[in-house]
C-alpha cells in the first residue's frame, strides 16, 4: 500500500521538529499502521532533548506508544490481526510519533471497541509500570509505596490497587497528589505521614516493595526510601535514579535493589521484536507484547482508571508549543496523548 512519504516527529539539535521518511518495504512479520494517537513519555522526550541537544546528530525520533488502525499486513503476521484492526503498538525503534508505523507483530494488541483511543496511547507506559510491578514480587495484601505520581508511578499504585495489595504514593506536586486520589489511591501529604501510614499498614515493620518512579534522584531521596522497607524488602528503581547507593540503610535491612528495564522479557531482544519469535507461554509468561495486551484489557474493562490521567489532548501540529509547557511547567501536565486524525496537522 502506497503512503510513503509520512511525517514523523525528531529531535534536531536539541528542538523537535517534522521530517518527512520514506517507509521502507513492509517486513513479513510487520504491521503496517496509521496513528490515531500517540503517546508522550514526558522523562524519556524531554531527556531525548537533552542528550540529542548537538546540531552535529542525526534526527532522533520521538515517542513510543501509538494507539492506530491496521492499513497492510505482512505476509507472515500471525495472532489473526486483520486489516481495519484498532491497535496499540510499543516499543522505539519501531514505534514513534509518526504519522504510519511498521511494528513487529508480538509488540501490537487489538483495542476493543468500547475503549477510547487515546487511552491505549499509553500502552507503553503501561507495559513499563506494569513490568515494574511484576518485579516486585508484590501478592495479595502486601504493602507497597509509590514515591513519584507523573504516569507510571499513578499507574504502579493502581495496579498495586487492583491486586489486592495496601498501596500508599507521595508527590511533591500537588495537582498530580489530587488526580491520584481522584482515582482511588491513598496519598500522604507530608514524608512524616507517609512513615506513619507504612508503620500502620506494616504493623511497624516496614513496607514489602517501594517503587521509586522519578525522573531525578538524590541520594538522600535513595535512603529515606529504603528506610521505608521491611528487612528484606524491594526497592524498585523505575525512574532516572544515578546518584550514589544508600549502602547502610540497604545493608541494615538487607533489601533487595530492582532496577526496572521498560516494558518486559524481549524488550531490547532483536529476536523476539524484530523477529517475532515470541518466548513460550509456560516458561515467560509476561513478555513485553503480553503487558502491553494486559494494560489494554484493565483499561478496557475498567479496572484501571485511565480518564482522570489524560489532561492533554492536543493536535499534532501543536507540538512544539507543548513540549515547550512540558519543558518549563511539567507538573502542570500528567497524561499528553499527540491526536493524529485528519485535520491536526
Amino acid at each position: 500500500m502506497e503512503c510513503s512519504p509520512v511525517r514523523q516527529l525528531v529531535v534536531i539539535g536539541g528542538r523537535p521538529e517534522w521530517r518527512s521518511i520514506e517507509l521502507p518495504p513492509l517486513q513479513p512479520k510487520f504491521l503496517r499502521v496509521r496513528t490515531l494517537f500517540s503517546g508522550v513519555s514526558q522523562g524519556t522526550e524531554l531527556l531525548a532533548f537533552e542528550l540529542n541537544a548537538s546540531p552535529n546528530l542525526p534526527p532522533h525520533p520521538l515517542g513510543y506508544q501509538v494507539a492506530g488502525e491496521v492499513i497492510e499486513l505482512g505476509s507472515e503476521v500471525a495472532g489473526g490481526f486483520q486489516v481495519g484492526d484498532h491497535v496499540a503498538c510499543y516499543g522505539a525503534p519501531y514505534v514513534s510519533h509518526s504519522q504510519v508505523v511498521d511494528v513487529p507483530y508480538l509488540l501490537a494488541a487489538r483495542i476493543p471497541d468500547a475503549m477510547p483511543l487515546p487511552h491505549a496511547a499509553f500502552c507503553g507506559l503501561g507495559a513499563i509500570a506494569l513490568h515494574a510491578f511484576r518485579v516486585a514480587r508484590l501478592s495479595l495484601g502486601e504493602v507497597a509505596v509509590v514515591i513519584g505520581l507523573g504516569m507510571l508511578g499513578n499507574l504502579i499504585a493502581q495496579f498495586g490497587r487492583i491486586a489486592g495489595c495496601r498501596v500508599v504514593a507521595t508527590d511533591l506536586a500537588q495537582s498530580r497528589a489530587e488526580i491520584a486520589r481522584s482515582v482511588g489511591i491513598e496519598v500522604a501529604p507530608s514524608w512524616d505521614s507517609l512513615v506513619d501510614r507504612v508503620k500502620d499498614f506494616s504493623m511497624g515493620n516496614g513496607a514489602d516493595a517501594v517503587f521509586l518512579a522519578v525522573n531525578r534522584c538524590s541520594e538522600e531521596l535513595l535512603r529515606r526510601a529504603t528506610e521505608l522497607l521491611r528487612l528484606r524488602g524491594r526497592l524498585v528503581i523505575v525512574g532516572t535514579a544515578d546518584a550514589q547507593l544508600p549502602r547502610e540503610a540497604l545493608f541494615a535491612r538487607e533489601a533487595e535493589l530492582i532496577v526496572s528495564r521498560a516494558g518486559g522479557p524481549g524488550r531490547y531482544d532483536s529476536n523476539y521484536e524484530a523477529a517475532c519469535v515470541d518466548y513460550p507461554y509456560g516458561y515467560v509468561r509476561w513478555t513485553e507484547g503480553r503487558n502491553v495486551a494486559e494494560y489494554v484489557r484493565l483499561a478496557a474493562e475498567g479496572a484501571l482508571q485511565v480518564t482522570p490521567l489524560l489532561t492533554d489532548l492536543v493536535p499534532v501540529r501543536e507540538f512544539a508549543k507543548m513540549y515547550e509547557s512540558l519543558s518549563s511547567v511539567p507538573e502542570a501536565h500528567l497524561g499528553v496523548v499527540f491526536d493524529w486524525r485528519e485535520g491536526t496537522f
